[in-house]
């Protein structure tokens, strides 16, 4: 789900990705991890050490203020590319079975697709064209 950052993501007040989630640090993408507060973890999709960002006590990110990121313009990496409403299109392309055992087994699967599909059908994007196999 890679894409340039330069595109505009309409959260309005939404902080749902800002909130009780690891946001990963990508340093090939960028990301100088020096320029942040971060905390070494183990990533769930590697199984390797993995630098994220800090979390507040109330499992807030670091970098999450009253009005939002407090960081925008230096955000890592993942911020600048997510779209939950890709994420969204996205999971609708996967068969139905995989769709409920993720819905089931991954943390905030379900309320991160529940609002994608809110912010889709609110402000609509296209699907990501599909990427050769092999790439």
């Amino acid at each position: 789900m890679a894409r340039s950052g330069n595109f505009s993501v309409p959260c309005g007040s939404c902080r749902h990705c800002c909130q009780h989630e690891w946001i990963f640090l990508r340093p090939e993408e960028g990301d100088i991890v020096e320029l942040y507060e971060t905390v070494d973890i183990v990533s769930p999709s590697t199984g390797l050490p993995a630098k994220a960002l800090a979390h507040q006590p109330n499992g807030d990110c670091i970098y999450l203020g009253a009005t939002g990121c407090t960081i925008h313009g230096r955000h890592p990496a993942v911020c600048r590319d997510f779209d939950c409403r890709r994420f969204y299109l996205k999971v609708l392309t996967e068969p139905r079975q995989e769709r409920r055992r993720q819905m089931r087994e991954i943390h905030r699967f379900q309320e991160t697709f529940a609002i994608g599909k809110r912010m889709q059908e609110a402000h609509p994007v296209e699907p990501e064209p599909a990427k050769p196999s092999g790439v």
